[in-house]
This record gives structure tokens, C-alpha cells and sequence, in this order.
């Protein structure tokens, strides 16, 4: 036979209650209150986890046209490969 458990006093209310298991903190009433607060915590916690930081946008160049590029290219003497490769880098 199971000895009966000596009552406790409630962390959060003050409330003597029969605890359920040897580790138990709160009576009934405040370990739902708590366990929303936890839950709501946690969620907090894992929101802000996942954001993603904000990513600086390189400074982009002004876009040539087909045209600009071709010329530009063969006034460096490339090919307008060469030439799109090295801007790009």
C-alpha cells in the first residue's frame, strides 16, 4: 500500500493542496495559469529565434543596356563576356 502524501503549500498562491507526484510545485489552478505564461514565453522566444536577420543590399550598379556594354567592352579590349564577368566581380 501507497502511504498518502503529505500536503504542500503552493509556490505561486499559498494554497495547501495533495500533491500529485513528490516534484510537484503549484496546485492545480495556478499550473494552468503558468503553463500559458511558459507556452506563451516560448513562443515569444522561438519567434524572434527565426527571424531572419536584415541582409544589407550591395551597392548596385546602373544597368547598361545591351548596346553601352558592347562599347564599353571594346574600349577595354574584351569581349563583352570578359566584360560582363569582370563588372560583375
Amino acid at each position: 500500500m501507497i502511504p498518502p502524501k503529505a500536503p504542500k503549500t503552493c509556490e505561486r498562491c499559498g494554497v495547501t493542496y495533495i500533491p500529485a507526484s513528490k516534484r510537484q510545485k503549484y496546485c492545480k489552478e495556478c499550473r494552468k495559469v503558468l503553463q500559458k505564461e511558459w507556452a506563451r514565453k516560448y513562443e515569444k522566444k522561438r519567434r524572434e529565434a527565426r527571424k531572419k536577420p536584415v541582409k544589407e543590399n550591395p551597392v548596385q550598379q546602373p544597368a547598361l543596356t545591351l548596346a553601352q556594354a558592347a562599347k564599353e567592352a571594346k574600349e577595354r579590349g574584351m569581349t563583352y563576356g570578359q566584360y560582363i564577368s569582370w563588372r560583375c566581380s
